[in-house]
């Protein structure tokens, strides 16, 4: 682009354009040159912006301490109720600097490390304190960090470090002020006593399987539970100072392995100022975690055996690691249930062997998946079934195996072969359900082989299936039963439960358990109904309140008997009129007496 220096055109000269700019600058000052500053107003407003919690403070004041070079840092509550914070480092040399907000006159390979904000101090801004070093002291009061007030330094007698000391809130004095410190103490690098005891410190990385170093950093990886993103400690240990932050993750035989990082020498890890509870998001930081992913197959590479994903074995390849391949197992086919909230649980995983057979059953819902294991259940196919796992697809072990899919059902009355759906829509239904034959139509699948369809018998089907797009309840269902069924009341019941039961988390809904004890009295009533008779699931029915009512009332050396009529209806309303009569047999005292 032509600059107004070399430009042909006349209008852009030097003298033209500054003496346009000179017009428009008298005209409009808004477009006059800008640089940043500071307003003097920011200091009114200290206490608000570094309003800090005891724990911040003394995290803080720890971290001053390590930076001048202190060997031991001293904790010890006050007769009067303050705390006191004393080290042995190089101290402060100037009081000035403890109200210069943003200036830091740490030198060297403490800024090139740490990047200090010079806002450390100003932590005590909401509640003041007493600094002392040298041979100085001043107190500090709230009006002295907001610049309204002159503090006075006073001179003392030579002392070696820092001591500073600030009240406590009346709800800071009744919490146990030893957590907060201990607390502080446990990964900080150098020894800290509280009250004259010594505090404990750890490893912050202690219970890792592995750990290496990279680029300033120890990187730590462990299947220890405690390493959890939430946890206290966090994932990132900066002097002492615990950091939260999502580092990577990988699961790795029924266990997580998680990672953690703890800070030695690392100037490009950038931490959010003042209070340095996040990691800036660098492209730092972004290595950084892909050095972790990458240690994390470093550390699977170690194990004996694993169940990574193909995907994660190819990455782990990536990363220049060769794995071995996933075991070779899989877990026992296990039909899905309706019920989301009771979980499908888990089954120990089973090697293959020459009889093993994959179920595919990803795209059905729990009735068919339901249905299908039962087929499969009663079938006498020479195999076992195990449970496919597509995160296994690309390991040769597991794309050879051969393959069971589940495709339809067919229900056959007379000459007739219906889907569910038309068993469903039947105007002449048959009575109690019953039908001549029903069959499971699967496919047998295997790299390098034909398909071939296999006719699975069952004794039981559900209608309508294939028209809902949510699990129906139980009145919305048609069951049909084969004629030459070997089943049960109980073994049905627990099969529409199964297939059906889903309880619902609307707000007016009646409790899990109420709900769930409801849908089982209904599939018994219903199953009974139909392999037995009507009245055999009245009289269960029957049963059932009692069981569920009244049983908790009748004292136990008491007899009870009910006896209920219909007398009479009203043609106007569906409501039926009963004739009812209660008896007690046997005197509750009369027996006690005796």
């Amino acid at each position: 682009m032509p600059t107004p220096e070399n430009s042909q055109n006349a209008d852009f000269s030097n003298a033209s354009f500054s003496g346009a700019f000179q017009l428009n600058e008298d005209l409009d000052t808004s477009l006059s040159p800008i640089s940043a500053s500071i307003s003097l107003q920011i200091l009114t407003k200290v206490t608000r912006l570094f309003n800090a919690g005891l724990e911040d403070i003394v995290n803080e004041l720890f971290q001053n301490a390590r930076r001048a070079g202190a060997t031991q840092v001293k904790v010890s509550l006050t007769e009067s109720g303050n705390l006191r914070i004393e080290d042995n480092g190089c101290g402060i040399e100037s009081a000035q600097t403890l109200l210069n907000l943003g200036q830091s006159d740490w030198e060297g390979e403490i800024v090139e490390s740490e990047d200090p904000a010079g806002m450390g101090v100003f932590s005590l801004a909401n509640r003041g304190a007493m600094i002392a070093s040298h041979h100085w002291q001043v107190q500090l009061e709230p009006a002295h960090f907001s610049g309204q007030a002159i503090a006075i330094v006073q001179s003392t007698e030579p002392r070696i470090g820092t001591c500073i000391e600030f009240p406590l809130t009346a709800q800071e004095q009744k919490r146990s002020l030893s957590t907060v410190i201990e607390n502080a103490a446990r990964y900080f690098p150098i020894p800290v006593s509280f009250n004259e005891t010594d505090l404990p410190r750890h490893d912050f990385l202690a219970g890792a399987q592995m750990i290496k170093s990279w680029r300033g950093l120890r990187l730590g990886v462990s299947g220890d539970y405690r390493w959890t993103q939430r946890s206290r400690d966090g994932a990132l240990n900066f002097y002492g100072l615990t950091v939260q932050a999502y580092l990577p993750s990988l699961c790795c035989n029924e266990t997580t392995l998680r990672t953690r990082v703890d800070v030695e020498f690392a100037p490009e890890l950038k931490l959010v100022l003042p209070a340095r509870k996040e990691i800036v998001q660098t492209e730092f930081f972004e290595q950084l975690k892909l050095e972790l992913r990458k240690t994390l197959y470093e550390a699977v590479a170690r194990l004996e055996s694993h169940n990574l994903s193909h995907t994660h074995w190819l990455e782990a390849r990536n990363f220049g690691i060769d794995l071995s391949l996933a075991r070779s197992e899989l877990e026992p086919f296990t039909p899905a249930i309706a019920d989301h909230l009771a979980g499908q649980g888990w089954n120990s995983p089973q090697p293959i062997d020459a009889t093993t057979i994959v179920v595919e059953v990803d795209e059905l819902e729990a009735p068919q998946q339901q249905l299908f294991a039962r087929a499969l259940e009663k079938s006498d196919l020479p195999f076992t079934f195990l449970a496919a796992e597509s995160k296994y697809q690309g390991y040769p072990w597991y794309d050879e195996l051969p393959r069971l899919s589940f495709e339809r059902i067919e229900i056959q009355i007379g000459d007739r072969i219906l889907s569910p759906t038309e068993f469903a829509r039947l105007e002449e239904f048959p009575q109690q359900g019953i039908v001549d034959q029903i069959t499971a139509i699967v496919t047998r699948k295997q790299a390098g082989k034909p398909d071939t369809e296999l006719r699975l018998e069952l004794d039981v089907g559900f209608g309508a299936m294939d028209e809902f797009e949510y699990i129906p309840s139980l009145d919305e269902i048609t069951i049909a039963i084969a004629r030459h069924h070997s089943l049960n009341p109980y073994e049905l019941a627990e099969l529409l439960e199964a297939s059906f039961f889903s309880p619902s988390e609307d707000s007016d809904a009646d409790s899990y358990e109420t709900q769930r004890e409801n849908f089982r009295e209904s599939a018994q009533e219903e199953s009974i109904r139909l392999l037995l008779s009507s009245e055999s699931a009245l009289k269960a029915r029957i049963e059932m309140i009692v069981d569920r009512y009244l049983r908790w009332i009748v004292p136990s050396n008491m007899k009870i008997e009910v006896r209920v009529s219909p007398i009479s209806s009203d043609e106007n309303s569906e409501r039926t009129l009963f004739n009812r009569s209660v008896e007690i047999i046997g005197n509750p005292e009369e027996t006690s007496e005796s």
